[in-house]
């Protein structure tokens, strides 16, 4: 069946977002080599919920152009994180819902040269201020495995917290892992942390 095009016509533009030292833009098949090199590292895609491992050569392709149907039903909106001063990719960065009527999800990425640079918090904090007044939402769910302390921090910076006590973990699906591993849920703003149980997000 073809797409209502006047459904279409409602989904927001995806902006080039700027912050001081990286460019935020949409995806094109361009990427997709630097995509499959990053994805090539364990230790990344490990910490994602949907990409594979091995991550094997031309993966990339097919998941960049899946993303134009997903942002046509207002299901994806990520953008390609590059250096302004290089115009390298260095990572992903976007909002997504895992159903329709379920919270935007805050998910990011970056390829392991480029760790440790206050990457991710910046392009992060650049996304939310674009969601919540392009999408109009006004809660944002995010979270991380057990293992990646380091995103925790980056939410904390953005203004997350924890749902549920300091050690209260929820298991997330990996598909680099081959199942479910403990995870933390995090909502934004700080506030709705408290009233919001587990089960409601998961």
């Amino acid at each position: 069946m073809a797409e209502n095009p006047k459904q279409l016509q409602t989904v927001p533009k995806l902006s080039i977002l700027n912050t001081e030292r990286l460019l935020l833009r949409a995806w094109t098949l361009e990427d997709a080599p630097a995509v499959d090199k990053a994805f090539a590292d364990e230790d990344v895609v490990k910490m994602t919920g949907s990409k594979p491992y091995p991550y094997l050569p031309n993966t990339a392709f097919g998941s960049i152009a899946a993303r134009t149907g997903k942002y046509l039903r207002g299901e994806m909106f990520d953008f390609a994180i590059t250096d302004k001063t290089t115009n390298e990719l260095v990572g992903g960065v976007g909002v997504f819902k895992r159903q329709s009527k379920s919270p935007y999800e805050l998910g990011y990425w970056l390829a392991k040269p480029h760790w440790g640079k206050g990457y991710a918090t910046e392009a992060a904090k650049k996304l939310m201020e674009w969601a919540t007044q392009t999408l109009n939402t006004d809660m944002i769910v995010a979270g991380h495995f057990e293992d990646n302390p380091a995103s925790g921090r980056i939410l904390y910076k953005l203004g997350f917290e924890q749902v549920g006590g300091p050690k209260e973990t929820i298991p997330m699906y990996s598909l680099a892992r081959g199942g479910r591993f403990p995870g933390y849920v995090y909502i934004w703003p700080a506030e709705k942390a408290a009233t919001t149980p587990l089960s409601a997000l998961h």
